[in-house]
C-alpha cells in the first residue's frame, strides 16, 4: 500500500468539481481503482468492477439464499423509487399546495420556512434516508414561496439527518454499530477475541455522549437559523433568491421560484397530504417493532432491543409500499385522479429518483472497491501507527474518519474500517489485560466517538455521501451547488470538534463528566464563534 491509495477519491473530488457530474466522477473513480488493484489490467479491472457491481446489488445474496429480504441493497434502492411516486401522488393532488396554504397562516417568512425543515428533521430522527426524503420533497413548494435558495434547504436536510440518527439508540444506526463492536471484541463471553468483557448495547451508549460533532450540529444548526448567519457561497446564493427570485444561486440553468405553487383554483385537502405521509410514519414504526421481534409481535424482545434489531432496509421498503397501496386506494376512492393517470404518475415519480438510485448504485460500488480492494481507509488508519500518546488518541482518530468517510462517503463504512483498528490500539497503549472491563478502557469511549462523529462529518462533506446525494435530489438542487455551500458551513463545527477530541483526551482518565461537559461547550463555543465571525466579516463586504 502507498500514496496511490488516495488517486481515486482525488480523481471523483477533481472531476465533480470540474465537469459537475457526480455519475462521471463516480465512474472515473471506479475504474481508476480497479486499474490500481490490478496493476493496469483492463480486463481484469472490468472483471472486478463487475463483480462488485454484483455485490452492490446483493445479486450474490439473492442467487444464494433465493430470498429477497436479504438483499439490503436492493430495498433501500427500491425505497426512493416509492417515495418518488408518493410524493408525485401527493403533487398532483394538490396535497402540497394545501400543506403550502395550511402552513402559509403561521409560515410568513423563510426563517419559518427553515425552523419547519429542521422540525422537521427532528421528527425523522429515526432514520436518516426517510429524513433526507421526506424533508426535502415535502418543505420544497413552501420553501420556493419564500424566497430559500435550493442549496440552503439541501443544506439543512442534509446536515440534520445523520447527526440526529447516529444519536437514536433506536435506529438502524444503532443496530449497525453494535454489530461493528460485536464484530471487534466487544462481548460477554470468554475468548480469545475478547477485548473488553461488557454488552456491545452499553459501549454503544456510553459512546454517545462522545460524539460531539453531532451535538454541535444541532446547536449551531439552529444558531444560524434562528440568527439568520449567513456566509460564503451561500450568502451568494440567498442574496439572489431575495433580490431576483432564482433558486439556484449563479447558475444560468435552473428555475426560478414556483411562485405560482398557490395560485391554482383547484381544491385543495390537507388530507392529500397527512394520509400518505401519516401512513408512511406509522407503517415504518410498527414494521420496526415486528421485524425487530417485539413482544406485541409474539417475540421476546423490549421496545428499545426491538428497535435496535429491526431492519431498516426491509422496515423502510415495506413502510413505503403500504404508504404507496393505502395513497392509491385513497386517491382513487377520493377522486383526486382517476386509474387512467396512475401510470403516468408512476413513470414521472420514478424517472424523477432515477438519477439518485444510478448515483447511489455507482458510490456504493465505489466506496466497496476503496474499502475491499484498494483499501483507502485502512492505509489511513495504519498511518496512525502505535506508538502515539493515549491522549492523542481521540483527536486523531476523529481526522482519520473524517479524511475516511470523505473519500468512501459512508459513515457506516468508515466504522467497519476503523473500529477493528482502534480497539485492539487503545487496549494495547493502555496496558491492560484483556478481556479489560469498561472501567479499565475509559479511552475507548472517546476514540469510538470520534470514529463516529467523524464519519458523519466527513460524509457531510463528501461529494459521494448518500446522505449527500439523497438531499440535493429531494430539495432539486444541483449536487455540485450542495456540496460547495455545505463544506463551508461545516468547518467550524469541524474545528470545535477537533478541539473537543484533543481536550477529551487529557480528561477522560481524571473524570469522565468533565471529559464529557469540558469539550462539549468547547466545541459549540468555538463553532458558534467562527460562524458568527463569519457572518459579520461577510456582512461588511
Amino acid at each position: 500500500m502507498s500514496w496511490v491509495v488516495f488517486i481515486p477519491p482525488l480523481l471523483v473530488f477533481l472531476v465533480g468539481i470540474f465537469f459537475h457530474r457526480i455519475i462521471l466522477a463516480l465512474i472515473v473513480g471506479i475504474c481508476a481503482s480497479a486499474l490500481i488493484v490490478t496493476h493496469g489490467a483492463p480486463i481484469d479491472s472490468v472483471s472486478l468492477i463487475g463483480r462488485r457491481f454484483y455485490e452492490t446489488f446483493d445479486l450474490n445474496l439473492l442467487f444464494s439464499s433465493g430470498s429477497f429480504w436479504d438483499c439490503d441493497h436492493i430495498l433501500i434502492m427500491l425505497f426512493p423509487f416509492i417515495i418518488g411516486i408518493v410524493i408525485e401522488m401527493i403533487h398532483r393532488s394538490g396535497g402540497a399546495r394545501a400543506l403550502i396554504l395550511k402552513a402559509s397562516s403561521s409560515i410568513r417568512c423563510k426563517r419559518g420556512v427553515e425552523t419547519s425543515s429542521l422540525l422537521l428533521s427532528h421528527c425523522l430522527f429515526i432514520d436518516d434516508y426517510l429524513s433526507c426524503l421526506t424533508v426535502g420533497s415535502v418543505l420544497r413548494p413552501l420553501a420556493d414561496k419564500h424566497l430559500v435558495p435550493r442549496a440552503k434547504l439541501a443544506f439543512l436536510v442534509d446536515i440534520m439527518a445523520a447527526s440526529l440518527a447516529i444519536l437514536c439508540p433506536v435506529s438502524a444506526w444503532a443496530a449497525a454499530i453494535i454489530g461493528f463492536l460485536s464484530d471487534n471484541g466487544i462481548g460477554e463471553s470468554i475468548e480469545e477475541t475478547i477485548y473488553v468483557m461488557a454488552p456491545p448495547n452499553v459501549i454503544y451508549l456510553r459512546t454517545l455522549p462522545y460524539v460531539f460533532y453531532s451535538f454541535t450540529v444541532i446547536v449551531t444548526v439552529w444558531f444560524i437559523v434562528r440568527r439568520k448567519i449567513s456566509f460564503g457561497l451561500m450568502r451568494s446564493h440567498e442574496k439572489i433568491a431575495d433580490e431576483k427570485g432564482h433558486l439556484f444561486g449563479p447558475r444560468k440553468k435552473g428555475r426560478n421560484a414556483e411562485a405560482t405553487v398557490t395560485d391554482s383554483k383547484e381544491p385543495a385537502y390537507i388530507m392529500d397530504f397527512i394520509v400518505p405521509i401519516a401512513t408512511l410514519l406509522v407503517s415504518v414504526f410498527i414494521g420496526l417493532l415486528y421485524w425487530g421481534e417485539h413482544r406485541l409481535f409474539g417475540g421476546d424482545r423490549s421496545f428499545v432491543a426491538a428497535l435496535q434489531n429491526a431492519s431498516a432496509a426491509i422496515v423502510l421498503f415495506v413502510g413505503s409500499s403500504i404508504s404507496f397501496i393505502v395513497s392509491v386506494i385513497y386517491y382513487l376512492l377520493s377522486g383526486r385522479f382517476s386509474y387512467r393517470k396512475m401510470p403516468k404518475i408512476i413513470l414521472k415519480g420514478s424517472l424523477d429518483v432515477l438519477p439518485v438510485v444510478a448515483i447511489l448504485a455507482c458510490s456504493w460500488t465505489f466506496g466497496a472497491l476503496l474499502r475491499e480492494d484498494v483499501q483507502t481507509g485502512s492505509y489511513l488508519a495504519n498511518i496512525i501507527g502505535d506508538s502515539l500518546p493515549l491522549y492523542l488518541l481521540p483527536c486523531i482518530f476523529f481526522v482519520v474518519a473524517l479524511a475516511t468517510a470523505i473519500s468512501i462517503g459512508t459513515t457506516w463504512g468508515t466504522a467497519a474500517i476503523l473500529f477493528p483498528i482502534a480497539i485492539p490500539l487503545v487496549v494495547s497503549l493502555s496496558h491492560v489485560a484483556t478481556p479489560a472491563t469498561p472501567d479499565q478502557m475509559a479511552m475507548l469511549f472517546p476514540v469510538l466517538g470520534a470514529i463516529l462523529a467523524g464519519g458523519v462529518c466527513g460524509c457531510n462533506t463528501s461529494v459521494i455521501a448518500d446522505t449527500t446525494i439523497l438531499s440535493s435530489a429531494s430539495s432539486s438542487c444541483h449536487h455540485f451547488d450542495h456540496f460547495n455551500t455545505q463544506w463551508r458551513y461545516v468547518l467550524p463545527m469541524a474545528i470545535g470538534s477537533v478541539v473537543a477530541f484533543a481536550i477529551t483526551g487529557l480528561l477522560v482518565e481524571k473524570s469522565m463528566i468533565l471529559s464529557i461537559v469540558v469539550p462539549l461547550i468547547a466545541s459549540i463555543s468555538i463553532s458558534l464563534l467562527i460562524v458568527s465571525a463569519l457572518h459579520m466579516a461577510t456582512s461588511k463586504k
